[in-house]
């Protein structure tokens, strides 16, 4: 059955114009660059469209299962989620946006966040 979605979901977006898929996808590689800039809000971080719109099959069809974890768990770093797990502390800590607080931010999450981390998480 998910391989039915994916081929009908991969039928779908085979259609969109390639300009406007390369405006939809952000690598992380790119995220991972704007770090140098050092943001300090979390509205100006490049996961902040995470808040406010849902992840398509098409923003993560590049991404392996370590991109998508980190993807997902941006979600929770932008909250200031506590992560149990080093490489997530040492990778969100490169950003000053990121300011730990919390160890469960499920009641800060929207419902757009809340679908987001359900969607990654199926193809993580």
């Amino acid at each position: 059955m998910k391989k039915l979605i994916l081929i009908l979901v991969a039928a779908i977006f085979a259609a969109v114009p390639v300009e406007m898929q390369a405006q939809r996808v952000r690598s992380l590689r790119e995220i991972q660059g704007k770090a140098a800039a050092r943001q300090t809000s979390v509205e100006s971080c490049p996961f902040a469209w995470l808040k406010y719109n849902k992840v398509t099959y098409y923003d993560i069809s590049d991404m392996n299962g370590s991109e998508l974890r980190i993807l997902r768990n941006a979600i929770f770093a932008m909250h200031g989620y506590i992560f149990k797990s080093a490489d997530l502390r040492n990778y969100f800590k490169q950003f000053n946006w990121y300011v730990p607080r919390y160890k469960d931010v499920t009641r800060f999450l929207n419902k757009t966040e809340q679908y987001n981390i359900a969607f990654i998480r199926r193809y993580e």
